[in-house]
């Protein structure tokens, strides 16, 4: 089965290279973007989820946050991703200096354009939860176009954003499904029905959207399917697992998924989705390493350091055009 994708992937990058088109399905060409994007999905702990290790809250402890960030701005220099899709990025009110957005562009994403969607405030720790971009050249935001949010539940929520790729659009649709819902399979048609309506409302093209972020599916899962399957998209990590567990961004090796996950194995939840006729160059896990525990790490009953909550993914994908 590896071989056979490896296969695929060769040819449509030999036909993309030689005429910018590439085969599809249907028997004919479809004409692709020039150039791939390296996309990059993570929710970066708001640190609000108390964990079982030990008694002490770490939320609103930006001590702690600066060492996981500084984990994740490591990695974020060794893959400079095109594109970054950030969940539960976060800044306190009056404190410029407690940003992940300012500390982020202080190093690995410094030059990188950003556009935030505040989500939520937390009155108890005055801190702001974004939904976030952050694009380097050559993607830009659209400033024809700003960015509209919406609520999934108690504790979900969705935001759409158009940016530009060598002036082509491209919709980024950033989401956290609900974590305390029974069924989460259930959220999918309700975000389908949103979904939908902006697209008819913005004559979207389905060819030009990534939908990113935290979303939990199983092929069980009849409105998952259902929602893939309306608007033609794929999840960019089929074919690049042949054992499931390298593909877990939710893992109980990573302390800090054990001590809130309430006993989950580990699992794939965090997801790209790009359209079916898209060609992915690779797809995996992304800002899965630790670092050396601190003193402020082991205040929290964790003997190392990690990045955030759950792992990153990172897709390069190069997206066909609609006309």
């Amino acid at each position: 089965m590896a071989a056979n994708l490896i296969f695929k992937i060769f040819i449509s990058y030999v036909l993309l290279s030689l005429g910018g088109c590439a085969l599809i399905g249907s028997g004919g060409y479809s004409r692709y973007d020039e150039r791939s994007v390296s996309v990059l999905t993570v929710s970066l702990f708001n640190q609000r989820t108390p964990s079982k290790l030990v008694k002490a809250s770490w939320k609103g402890d930006w001590l702690f946050r600066r060492e996981r960030l500084e984990l994740v701005d490591r990695g974020l220099l060794e893959i400079r991703p095109d594109l970054l899709v950030f969940q539960q990025l976060m800044s306190r009110r009056g404190s410029p200096s407690e940003s992940d957005q300012s500390i982020l562009s202080y190093g690995s994403l410094d030059g990188y354009q950003w556009d935030l969607s505040l989500s939520r405030f937390y009155e108890d720790t005055q801190e702001e939860q974004f939904f976030a971009l952050a694009m380097g050249l050559p993607i830009i935001a659209s400033e024809a176009e700003p960015s509209t949010t919406g609520k999934l539940g108690i504790d979900g929520s969705y935001s759409i954003n158009n940016v530009k790729l060598q002036k082509q659009d491209i919709w980024v649709v950033n989401v956290e499904m609900p974590t305390s819902a029974k069924s989460v399979d259930a959220w999918y048609k309700v975000l389908q029905k949103k979904l939908s309506e902006f697209q008819n409302s913005h004559n979207i093209c389905s060819k030009r959207l990534l939908v990113a972020g935290y979303l939990p599916g199983r092929v069980s899962w009849p409105f998952y399917q259902d929602f893939l399957k309306y608007f033609e998209l794929k999840d960019t990590s089929t074919g690049f697992c042949e054992v499931a567990n390298d593909c877990a961004t939710g893992t109980p090796m990573n302390e800090l998924f054990l001590g809130t996950s309430e006993g989950k194995s580990g699992t794939q939840v965090d997801r790209i989705f790009a359209h079916q006729q898209a060609v992915v160059y690779s797809s995996k896990v992304a800002l899965n390493g630790r670092g050396d525990g601190s003193l402020r790490s082991q205040n929290y009953g964790l003997e190392y350091l990690w990045p955030s909550r759950r792992f990153a993914w990172n897709s390069i994908v190069r997206l066909p055009r609609c006309n």
